[in-house]
């Protein structure tokens, strides 16, 4: 899936003669896991070591839209974001590594001046789930994966620096639904039951965006 995402990222400018909009950046979303922060904070959240109800995933994401209307524009964006957890337990580390990356069909209402666009809309797509377990006295990490789905809505705005160079700033609500991370077959087991990946956020991001 994700290799088809990333080729319709190389492709749409050459099949389609519409305005293309190009957007990189990178920003932090502030983020509230329930299932996952109980895990941790219980287990391992000792010595003041907690994660908050809403901690913070540093986000990178790439965007390709074409003009479809007047007022719409419509394309796809892949972002990855990340954190990890740690703390020492009895002089041993523990450390949970964990990341999503998040293709999304995305579509837009624009509208535009002279030297200033402003957007608002938001999309759906898959969701690549990613946990990377390091317990105390152990060399070894566990790799927990899963694929769920994912909401994001969005408003941003950007102003010109030069004829198709733009400075970009956007703000932004996701819904993660990332279902069960497994390590050959064995989901991490928190008050008896499975660990799911299920997260709401609000983020902001700055970038460059490219009108061609």
């Amino acid at each position: 899936m994700l290799r088809k995402i990333l080729l319709i990222l190389v492709t749409l400018p050459f099949i389609l003669n519409a305005q293309t909009d190009l957007r990189a950046s990178m920003g932090i979303n502030f983020v509230n896991m329930p299932d996952f922060r109980d895990y941790l904070n219980e287990n391992y959240g000792f010595q003041g070591e907690n994660l908050a109800d809403f901690s913070s995933m540093i986000e990178f994401s790439a965007e390709i839209t074409e003009k479809i209307s007047n007022k719409f524009y419509a394309g796809v964006e892949i972002s990855y974001s990340f954190n990890s957890f740690t703390t020492v337990l009895y002089g041993g580390k523990y450390e949970m590594k964990y990341s999503f990356v998040q293709p999304t069909a995305v579509l837009y209402h624009v509208t535009k001046g002279k030297g200033y666009a402003f957007r608002i809309g938001g999309g759906i797509g898959p969701r690549f789930i990613s946990l990377s377990e390091t317990k105390p006295y152990s060399i070894y990490a566990l790799t927990y994966t899963s694929t769920g789905y994912g909401l994001v809505f969005r408003g941003d705005a950007s102003t010109q620096l030069s004829q198709i160079l733009y400075a970009y700033i956007g703000a932004d609500l996701r819904y993660e639904a990332g279902g069960t991370p497994k390590s050959d077959g064995v989901a991490i087991v928190h008050r008896n039951k499975n660990v799911e990946i299920s997260a709401f956020s609000a983020g902001i991001k700055l970038g460059l965006f490219l009108q061609l």
